[in-house]
């Protein structure tokens, strides 16, 4: 989960500078005044060409500095458009697959245990497993735990054919993760103390 997570991240915080830097890019004043001047020149190119008269070398020059950077503005809007045809894919298949995804299951009042409620257990689990376990067996001993309080929601099945707590259950772990009450394992697939817990639980 939390190398899942790690990867989402860094894609997102990539796909958000781009996004910035095109924004920055087409939104910028200069950009609105390269393509005034462009029009200009063009113009003024245009005007000598018709009547025979030789372009300036320099007047050239300009003329292609601008090309080249309405180009570049161009390819922009192109990223930018390729961008929010992408979201918009993304936006379509989370829609279809609304029904079927696990929600993260935190708010008051919704039926099944909520993250608040797995998060100490899994660390009760973890001491008593000596600080690392593998997921499943600490999952299994959290189930112990919770006995009865597991609802018909929390059981069933999800896309994966795991019962729907499990996902809760994840989550809580990556909250964990993400105070440090526990770190990811050499093992895959393994849940452990981080060492200054573990030392409290000794």
């Amino acid at each position: 989960m939390s190398q899942i997570l790690e990867q989402v991240n860094a894609i997102c915080d990539r796909l958000d500078a781009a996004l910035r830097d095109i924004l920055s890019t087409l939104e910028s004043p200069a950009t609105r005044e390269t393509a005034e001047q462009l029009a200009s020149v063009e113009h003024a190119v245009e005007s000598l060409e018709s009547k025979g008269v030789p372009v300036p070398e320099q007047l050239r020059d300009l003329l292609s500095s601008l090309q080249e950077q309405v180009r570049k503005t161009g390819e922009s809007r192109d990223a930018l458009d390729a961008i929010l045809q992408r979201l918009q894919t993304w936006t379509d298949l989370l829609s279809s697959q609304a029904g079927e995804l696990p929600v993260r299951n935190t708010a008051r009042g919704k039926p099944g245990v909520r993250e608040e409620d797995l998060e100490p257990l899994i660390v009760e689990a973890l001491i008593e497993a000596g600080g690392a376990a593998r997921a499943d067996d600490v999952l299994t001993a959290v189930e112990e735990r919770l006995g009865a309080s597991l609802g018909e929601t929390d059981l069933q099945p999800g896309p994966n054919g795991r019962p729907r707590w499990h996902a809760t259950a994840e989550w809580a772990h990556q909250n964990l993760l993400d105070r440090g009450v526990v770190e990811i394992g050499d093992q895959a697939g393994v849940w452990q103390l981080s060492p200054q817990y573990a030392r409290k639980s000794a």
